[in-house]
């Protein structure tokens, strides 16, 4: 971390482990579906338990007092893991972008 002033410049990178607490989806319905309604509201169970993903980001932090800060950064996470394996051979991995805001004291 590099400091300047009251701020506090910093990056991060790292493998991040998940664990699956719950899995669900939506589904596009074609009126010959209709017919078998157990088909269409079926629950997801290939979805696989653990995903792991690499976080890349960095931030800044304001200090506010000896022991307090306030803190800001901007993180993308790619995942490694296939989420949802149904037997097709897709990849369905979990990407995405984050505003993390926090307070530390």
């Amino acid at each position: 971390a590099t400091e300047l002033n009251y701020f506090t410049f910093f990056g991060q990178i790292g493998v991040v482990p998940g664990v699956n607490i719950r899995a669900r989806g939506d589904r596009d319905v074609t009126p010959n579906q209709l017919l078998f309604p157990d088909r269409v509201n079926a629950k997801l169970t290939n979805v696989n338990l653990l995903n792991f993903g690499l976080e890349v980001g960095g931030g800044v932090r304001y200090a506010l007092g000896e022991n307090l800060a306030l803190s800001g950064g901007l993180f993308y996470r790619n995942g490694f893991a296939n989420v949802y394996n149904d037997g097709d051979g897709d990849k369905i991995t979990l990407n995405h972008l984050a505003l993390q805001v926090g307070i530390f004291f």
